[in-house]
């Protein structure tokens, strides 16, 4: 996570920053996860002189950090306060300038998910241990089946594209840090999860341990462990839970300060808040092709990505593909989207190369300069492995386009921009998925894309009612809730006016935009609980508001209105930040270590700077052999023309490749030929369409994400060439033969 080495102007050579060892301990709760980092710093060098050690690491975008601990060699314990930004960076500088010790921690404003930690200033052979807690929310994925939490651990290299104009990498945070290939540190890594419904846990980043504890609760405590010595942190650690049926439900945490309401909503209440059958569409492809895309072996997981988006669009849609590096390009050039036929789908398929750069802002300027077609919708599907520096000002253009224009986000590689990836979905209403090395990218936007033609959750309300009066003044966030699909969870959070006393009696409605009641979540005489997880998340909830809010500030033309706006809007995020202690953009943690006369004049020596160095990632990693039932389903795919069926001319080299599979398939080559000639009166490609739907639904379900939007698409030329009675008559009768 803290990649570490440096130069100062006392050496020529560059040198480690004093980090020795890191620890993270996570507990796992239902919907979110505590977490505690602890460094260790010594300052053994060889000078007789204090060193200012400064280093930048990730966390979580969305985490709310609210400790920030120093403890030194002798025992004292610092504990830092949140203060505004500047007023504690000055107190900062003055503490080191007066001879005391002091401990800086700063969020960077134009990328939420860099942090700057300062240390200064250490004393000869003094340690001193940095501890740093927060929490976070726990993402639900693979249609309810899984929580997952991500441990950030490298900074990629970032291009700046909007400042410097020449997309060179910028430095992390505002230091002038360098990026280097290994860190000579320990980091150990410790997780522990009780009291879930959690039947297996795996990590497909890191070579974990996973130990459970016998005891006689329902369900037993889970661990799982890594330490690594002389690490090379080149990935997240991303830790996978499976639990023991989908999460699909309302989910509730009552505290003194705050609430917190969590909807797993199913594909049939989306339907029936639903109504509309078809939803004009544009759909723009955004492929990274910058030179970061050469590692990794990403540049082969793009191309499987554009190619099941191409065949899974429906017909007569409109789309196009633009890719960006040094700058950027689109598949045609004389309009933003054209139509999706056989032509247009078969020169797309070839339009992928890589090149330097990484010119994201320009494309999406582009784009949000010329709207969607009347009557349409635009959905962006943005492939990336996020490696650019002005994160801020991407988010702002994002949010500006977002009445007409969401985006399905794809953070690609072990270390993407997390700020930008969950960013580009949070202000544009879209969703969002990581995809880790080793996984199939096409199957991930093949489920995205599902995501996409499904009906979802759009425009919900929130309305809260309480016995008690005093509490009318909550405050819900977020301010805008996005829009759910099916087996995804939204987490909502009510903070009270004041603090409850005794216990709560009330509801919290789920209401869609005409006001039907969806969802009804009541409790009576719940006393709150003295925790204070769903408080903390839900001031980092209205912080992340505020930032938004700040995107769209302009209610008057005048320039003076709307600069006095945003610093009403900043203000209000930093009272909020102060006031429960969450850190933010604005903001920072500030400790001092008060010293004697005697020990200020024993560390009197000019002080050495030792600014942190971040890990570039440069491994090759192996992709692992594919598992043959997926590689069989993805040949298939290569098969299916553009109307979404399958020629009959292909048949003989389908057969054989359905056999080829690891999956036993009843169905035998003579079989085929009596269903091809018990329905002679019917087209013989819609027939053996029909056969192979059937095969894909009985033998081929763990490969559902992956096959079934090409299974919508041939379902409806099925049907629109047979009629819907014709249609599921046949089907019914080929599903009794497969």
């Amino acid at each position: 996570m803290l990649k570490v080495a440096s130069t100062s102007s006392r050496y020529s050579t560059e040198r480690f920053i004093p980090l020795k060892n890191v620890a993270v301990q996570v507990n796992i709760h239902s919907f979110a996860a505590e977490v505690c980092i602890k460094q260790i710093f010594i300052n053994s060098e060889e000078l007789e002189a204090p060193i200012e050690a400064v280093y930048c690491f990730p966390i979580e975008e969305q985490a709310a950090i609210y400790s920030f601990e120093a403890i030194l060699d002798d025992g004292r314990k610092i504990q830092a306060q949140i203060k505004e930004k500047k007023s504690a960076q000055r107190e900062y500088c003055n503490a080191l300038q007066q001879g005391h010790g002091a401990f800086l921690l700063e969020q960077d404003e134009k990328s939420n998910d860099i942090f700057t930690i300062s240390v200064g200033s250490l004393k000869p052979q003094a340690k001193c241990e940095i501890e740093i807690r927060y929490v976070q929310e726990l993402e639900l994925i693979d249609d309810g089946q899984r929580i997952q939490f991500v441990l950030p651990t490298a900074i990629a290299p970032r291009y700046s594209s909007i400042s410097a104009g020449d997309g060179h990498i910028k430095s992390p945070g505002t230091t002038t840090s360098k990026y280097v290939q290994s860190a000579p540190y320990t980091i150990s890594f410790s997780c522990s999860i009780a009291s879930l419904p959690i039947v297996s846990i795996n990590s497909p980043s890191h070579p974990i341990q996973v130990t459970i504890d016998s005891n006689d609760n329902q369900y037993p405590r889970m661990n799982a462990s890594l330490v690594q010595e002389n690490t090379h942190l080149d990935r997240d650690i991303i830790l996978n839970m499976d639990l023991k049926q989908q999460q699909i439900h309302t989910y509730t945490l009552v505290e003194k300060q705050a609430i917190m309401v969590s909807l797993v909503p199913t594909l049939e209440l989306c339907h029936t808040s639903n109504k509309m059958e078809q939803i004009n569409c544009e759909y723009i492809f955004v492929v990274d092709c910058s030179g970061s895309m050469a590692g990794e072996n990403k540049i082969d997981y793009a191309r499987q990505a554009m190619s099941i988006f191409i065949k899974s669009l429906p017909i007569g849609s409109y789309f196009n593909i633009f890719r960006f590096g040094s700058t950027y390009e689109q598949f045609n050039h004389n309009q933003i989207t054209i139509e999706y036929n056989e032509e247009s789908a078969k020169n797309a398929m070839t339009y992928y190369r890589y090149e330097g750069g990484t010119e994201l802002y320009s494309v999406l300027s582009h784009l949000q300069m010329t709207p969607p077609k009347t009557n349409y919708s635009r959905q962006i599907f943005l492939l990336t492995d996020g490696e650019i520096d002005d994160v801020d000002e991407v988010l702002r253009l994002c949010y500006s386009m977002s009445s007409t224009t969401r985006i399905f986000s794809f953070g690609l590689g072990s270390a993407p921009s997390r700020a930008l990836v969950k960013g580009l979905a949070r202000v544009t209403n879209g969703s969002f998925l990581f995809i880790p090395p080793n996984t199939h990218v096409d199957t991930a936007v093949a489920r995205q894309l599902d995501k996409a033609l499904q009906p979802c959750l759009v425009n919900l309300k929130i309305q809260c009612h309480f016995d008690n009066n005093e509490l009318k003044d909550y405050r819900i966030s977020p301010k805008n809730l996005p829009p759910i699909s099916a087996k995804q969870r939204l987490n909502i959070y009510i903070m009270m006016p004041k603090s409850i006393e005794g216990t709560i009696s009330g509801s919290i409605e789920f209401r869609t935009e005409t006001d039907n009641i969806l969802e009804r979540v009541t409790f009576k005489e719940t006393q709150p609980l003295p925790s204070l997880i769903a408080t903390r998340l839900a001031a980092k909830s209205i912080i992340t508001d505020l930032q938004t809010d700040d995107y769209n500030s302009k209610s008057s033309c005048q320039e003076r209105f709307i600069e006095q706006q945003k610093a009403d809007k900043k203000q209000e995020l930093i009272d909020i930040s102060i006031q429960h202690q969450i850190l933010s953009p604005f903001t920072a943690f500030i400790g001092i270590e008060t010293r004697t006369e005697q020990e200020i004049a024993e560390s009197s020596g000019k002080m050495i700077l030792r600014e942190g160095l971040n890990d570039e990632s440069l491994c090759n990693n192996q992709q692992k052999d594919d598992i043959e039932s997926s590689d069989v389903i993805r040949q298939m795919i290569n098969l299916q023309n553009f109307s979404g069926l399958w020629s009959i001319n292909d048949l003989k080299q389908i057969m054989t490749l359905l056999q080829q599979s690891t999956v036993t398939i009843l169905l035998k080559n003579d079989d085929w030929e009596k269903i091809l000639n018990d329905y002679k009166a019917i087209d013989k490609d819609v027939i053996l369409s029909m056969i192979i739907m059937c095969i894909l639904m009985k033998y081929f379900i763990n490969d559902e994400p992956l096959w079934k939007p090409l299974m919508k698409k041939c379902a409806k030329a099925m049907e629109n060439q047979l009629g819907k009675t014709e249609y599921n008559e046949t089907t019914d009768k080929i599903k009794e033969v497969v």
